[in-house]
């Protein structure tokens, strides 16, 4: 294809557009507001139960590191049974508990202590 012919078709393209352009507007808006959603309802952080907040604030006072990183694991966990759907979910669980446990043996205290603050 040559560049004229090329050209040729951008031009009629654009020409399109700008003929119709309410209804690209609206696609537009449309793609736009899928993007937004997507993004706004994306993967969330895992919450906490009751129990676990009051243990974590426990273990941060005492500078326990080892019970916050069970506390997040185990939240990590429970999050990914929630999302996993049934067919691979046993494998899957092992895996983010495995997961979950490599990221939070990396942190330090202050770290965990942000992580815990973060989901409450």
């Amino acid at each position: 294809m040559s560049l004229a012919a090329i050209l040729l078709i951008l031009k009629r393209l654009w020409y399109l557009v700008l003929d119709h352009w309410k209804i690209f507007a609206g696609i537009v808006a449309v793609i736009a507001l899928a993007i937004f959603l997507n993004r706004a309802c994306g993967h969330r952080a895992a919450k906490l139960n009751e129990a676990e907040i009051i243990a974590a604030q426990q273990a941060i006072e005492k500078k326990d590191s080892e019970t916050l990183r069970q506390i997040l694991v185990a939240a990590d966990t429970r999050e990914a049974a929630i999302d996993i759907n049934v067919a691979n979910s046993k494998a899957a669980v092992v895996n983010a508990m495995v997961d979950a446990k490599k990221k939070y043996a990396a942190m330090s205290d202050e770290e965990l202590a942000r992580e815990i603050e973060a989901r409450k």
